[in-house]
């Protein structure tokens, strides 16, 4: 099976559900389960649904601050600088 490449996480006001599944490694069903039991706000546009970096960060603040740790990891490598993932 070829492995996919994964392209860095660039920080954004809204993710898609399979984008925000993939960033996190959890399923898609099991990301809008989670997303539903937490009571976010969901924004759908056309067939895709999206989900506000901000409610991520009210209601399920573990992820929200998850995706800014690899934010901050990403940027950090792509200047060449080293950050220990624990800071």
């Amino acid at each position: 099976m070829r492995e996919r490449k994964r392209e860095p996480a660039t920080l954004k006001a809204l993710y898609g559900v399979p984008e925000l599944a993939r960033i996190t490694g959890i399923g898609q069903d099991t990301m809008r389960r989670l997303l539903r039991k937490r009571g976010i706000e969901l924004v759908r546009v056309g067939r895709t649904i999206y989900v506000p970096l901000s409610e991520l960060g009210k209601r399920v603040p573990q992820m929200w601050q998850s995706i800014m740790d690899a934010e901050r990891m990403r940027h950090a490598a792509s200047v060449g600088q080293v950050v220990d993932p624990l800071e």
